[in-house]
């Protein structure tokens, strides 16, 4: 079972990242607010963040560089867009991309296996 990328499979990839908002953030503020419905997901490309619950809880720390590191998932995948359930805070200076759910719902329409790979990431 052959996990790498073809090259119809890099190209449309490469057409997600240039729809992707590049995005910076300063130490302490806020990249995702608690609650917010507008479904994205958020690829680390340099820096550290947390996640924290309404109460300030620090459900978890990430940090780019190590793997892939992707925030935002689970509000983008759960059915009727409840919110995000934890605002993410930049710890650091953090450099990302931010893509909207529309983008990866047409990805995923046009190229399923394409969406498929990114939703099983």
């Amino acid at each position: 079972h052959n996990e790498s990328i073809s090259d119809a499979e890099s190209a449309i990839f490469s057409q997600l990242l240039a729809k992707s908002k590049r995005a910076s953030f300063h130490p302490g503020e806020v990249i995702m607010e608690a609650g917010c419905v507008k479904r994205s997901v958020i690829h680390l490309i340099s820096g550290m963040v947390t996640a924290r619950g309404a109460t300030g809880t620090v459900f978890s720390v990430r940090q780019a560089g190590v793997g892939d590191s992707i925030l935002g998932e689970l509000a983008f995948l759960e059915s009727g867009n409840k919110g995000a359930g934890a605002s993410i805070l930049a710890e650091t200076h953090v450099d990302c991309l931010i893509t909207s759910y529309d983008v990866l719902e047409l990805l995923s329409c046009n190229e399923p296996m394409v969406g498929a790979r990114f939703y099983r990431k």
